[in-house]
C-alpha cells in the first residue's frame, strides 16, 4: 500500500488509492513517497512515534520509567506492536490523550489533538471512547471508591453486549471482518486456545488489589501520585480484564483491547506501591512471576511470528 500512495503525484490521488480510512497515515506516508524514501523510512518512522509515545506515557506514570517499559514487554506489547504497527502509532498517541483528559478535562487541547490524531491513523481508536468516558466520571466523583464499582459494573454489563456491538463494529470496519466475530481460536499456537483468558484473570486480580489498597474512607491518601493514577487508570484496566476474560479467545476482541491493555503497565506498579508492605512484597513476587512466565511462553512460540529465529535443541 506504501507504494500506491508514494507514486501518486497529489495527495487527492493518494487517498484514492489508499485502502484505509486513515487521512493522517495516507498523508504522511504520500510526504515520505515524495521525498524519495522506501517503506523501510515509513516503519521507521512508526517505531520512533510508537516507542516514543509509550516512553512518554511511562514517564508520566512513573517516577521509575524502566518499571512499565518492562512490562510493556513482558506482556507482549512490544511483539504487538510490529504486528499491528499501525494500530499501536494510534494507540501511543491515545494512551496520552486519556491522560490529558482524566487530569485536565475536555478542555485540554492537547488531549484532542492527540486523539483527533489517533484517529486519523487508525479509526478504531473510538473503542476507547467508553474507557475515556468512565475515567471522566472517575474524575467528576473524586477519589472515592464507589465510583470504581460503578465501572467495574458498567464494565461487566459491556461484556454482555459486546457480541452484538463486535458485529456493528465490522460493519463500520469490514476489514476487520476478517477475524470473523467471537469464536474460539488459537492466538499463538494449535496449542493455546484460549490461554491468554488466565492471563486476563491474573489482570483482573491486580484490578482487584489495587481496589483494596484504596483507603475505606477516601480520605487520607488521596494526594499521592499512586492514588491518582489508580483511579486514572483504573477503567482502563477493569474493561481489559473483564472483557478479555469473557472474551478472550476472540482476535477482535483481544486486537480492540489493545487500547486499553497499555494502562496496565503502570497500573500494576502503582496497586503494589499502594499496598502494605507484607502483602506487597507477595504481589511483586506473584506478578513478576507470572510476567516472566508469559514472556517465556511469548518467546517460546513466537508471538505473532516476530522472532528471527527458531528454539530447537537447546540452542537458538
Amino acid at each position: 500500500m506504501f507504494y500506491w500512495i508514494a507514486g501518486c503525484s497529489d495527495l487527492s490521488s493518494a487517498f484514492t488509492v489508499s485502502t484505509i480510512n486513515a487521512p493522517v497515515y495516507v498523508f504522511y506516508a504520500w510526504v515520505l513517497g515524495r521525498l524519495g524514501l522506501s517503506h523501510q523510512a515509513l516503519l521507521l518512522f512508526n517505531a520512533i512515534v510508537t516507542n516514543v509515545g509509550i516512553a512518554i506515557f511511562a514517564k508520566r506514570t512513573s517516577n521509575n520509567p524502566l518499571i512499565p517499559i518492562l512490562i510493556y514487554f513482558c506482556l507482549g506489547m512490544y511483539f504487538q506492536s510490529l504486528n499491528g504497527m499501525r494500530q499501536y502509532v494510534a494507540i501511543a498517541l491515545a494512551i496520552n490523550a486519556y491522560l490529558d483528559f482524566y487530569y485536565y478535562g475536555l478542555r485540554k487541547s492537547r488531549a484532542w489533538v492527540l486523539f483527533l490524531l489517533a484517529s486519523g491513523i487508525h479509526n478504531t481508536v473510538f473503542i476507547l471512547l467508553p474507557g475515556i468516558g468512565a475515567a471522566l466520571y472517575l474524575r467528576s466523583q473524586g477519589h472515592k471508591r464507589k465510583g470504581l464499582c460503578f465501572v467495574g459494573a458498567i464494565a461487566a454489563l459491556f461484556s454482555l453486549s459486546l457480541v452484538a456491538l463486535s458485529n456493528v463494529f465490522m460493519d463500520l470496519f469490514p476489514i476487520y471482518s476478517m477475524y470473523d466475530g467471537v469464536q474460539n481460536i488459537a492466538l499463538f499456537s494449535g496449542a493455546y486456545q484460549g490461554r491468554i483468558r488466565y492471563l486476563y484473570a491474573v489482570l483482573l486480580v491486580i484490578c482487584v488489589f489495587g481496589f483494596l489498597s484504596l483507603d475505606k474512607n477516601d480520605g487520607r491518601k488521596t494526594d499521592t501520585k499512586e492514588i491518582n493514577l489508580l483511579f486514572a487508570l483504573f477503567p482502563l484496566c477493569i474493561i481489559a480484564g473483564i472483557v478479555g476474560l469473557v472474551y478472550g479467545t476472540s482476535s477482535l476482541i483481544n486486537r480492540l483491547l489493545w487500547f486499553y491493555m497499555p494502562g496496565y503497565i503502570a497500573f500494576i506498579p502503582a496497586v503494589v506501591n499502594n499496598t502494605e508492605k507484607g502483602w506487597a512484597i507477595l504481589l511483586r513476587f506473584g506478578i513478576a512471576s507470572v510476567l516472566l512466565i508469559w514472556l517465556i511462553a511469548q518467546f517460546v512460540e513466537n508471538q505473532d511470528d516476530m522472532l528471527p529465529y527458531v528454539l530447537g535443541m537447546g540452542l537458538f
